[in-house]
């Protein structure tokens, strides 16, 4: 009783000492149960400083809960805890790794601002129980592991777990004026997933696309279709290796030429306009599939795909189901 403890802050320890788990903070978690952390990080004389070293901009910043966010319809927070002890490229150090104090961090913040909408991904091994014990009280939590080849028709495999935690009586009262448009309720769900929704409203994305596009990707597929290069797979077990045929093709794993819509006019982006164009227009080339187009079409195009198109729809599923 009347013990305050402080987290670890990014000021207070150097990066270094962060990721190799030198510091005395790091070894307080390695020392500690999930369980014990948990109730550490609930209780509420625990407080995070509202101003830190960032190491993006390389100067103090205001952190999410102290921000003068404008306020809209809901307040959504959508972010992801560090992976690298739990994905099979790092040391699979689960829990006792260098990232659990980000991701305490991270848990915090967001019980100090409570968003009406938290949206967390991570790879498949990342124990998202951990999430529940931490926000189960206050929120109502789903989550599911999502294939964007299987899935949802994207040239990627990419298995991720994606759980969202939102605070139901807050989006049924905000929400209960807002008219979705009927296609969006007529939508057929997968049934075999947790997060139905979230592939609903990929599928139901079908964008058309002009004929300049359709001749670009009909030209990387008289290109490539050979080479295996249709699925852009970031799994340690399908390492890219260079194809003899062609020095500057960086080969995968699987052939999944069957995800590209034999109807000339339509193609599964599953992604806004914008993004689709610049989607297009990145991953489509003429002598090859640079690292840079496997990592920005495996990483932050899935991503925003996931999310960012899916999240209304999600919410109103989640909440009127």
């Amino acid at each position: 009783a009347g013990v305050t403890y402080m987290l670890p802050t990014l000021s207070s320890y150097t990066l270094d000492e962060m990721l190799e788990a030198r510091s005395p903070g790091q070894l307080m978690f390695a020392q500690k149960t999930m369980e014990e952390l948990a109730e550490i990080i609930r209780n509420p004389t625990t407080k995070l400083q509202e101003w830190d070293q960032c190491i993006s901009h390389n100067q103090m910043c205001r952190r999410l809960h102290g921000q003068k966010l404008t306020q809209g319809i809901l307040q959504v927070l959508i972010a992801g805890s560090p992976c690298t002890d739990y994905s099979k490229w790092g040391k699979v150090l689960q829990s006792a790794g260098p990232t659990t104090a980000f991701f305490l961090i991270l848990m915090k913040s967001v019980l100090q601002s409570l968003p009406d909408v938290f949206v967390h991904e991570n790879v498949t091994t990342f124990p998202m129980d951990h999430i529940v014990s931490f926000l189960g009280e206050l929120y109502d939590i789903t989550f599911s592991q999502i294939d964007p080849a299987d899935d949802c028709g994207f040239p990627i495999h990419r298995k991720r777990v994606y759980l969202v935690a939102h605070r139901r009586a807050v989006v049924m009262r905000r929400y209960k004026d807002i008219g979705f448009p009927e296609y969006v309720r007529q939508v057929q769900i997968k049934s075999t997933h947790k997060l139905q929704v979230f592939l609903s409203a990929m599928t139901a994305g079908i964008t058309t696309v002009t004929g300049s596009k359709m001749k670009r990707l009909l030209r990387y597929r008289e290109l490539f279709s050979n080479h295996n290069v249709f699925d852009l797979n970031q799994s340690p077990d399908a390492r890219p290796r260079k194809n003899a045929a062609d020095g500057s093709l960086q080969t995968l794993t699987t052939n999944v030429t069957s995800l590209w819509s034999e109807d000339a006019e339509r193609y599964f982006f599953g992604l806004g306009t914008d993004t689709a164009s610049a989607l297009g227009t990145e991953m489509v080339v003429t002598t090859g599939v640079s690292n840079t187009a496997h990592c920005r079409m495996a990483g932050n195009s899935m991503h925003a795909a996931a999310v960012g198109r899916a999240i209304a729809y999600l919410l109103f599923f989640l909440t009127f189901r």
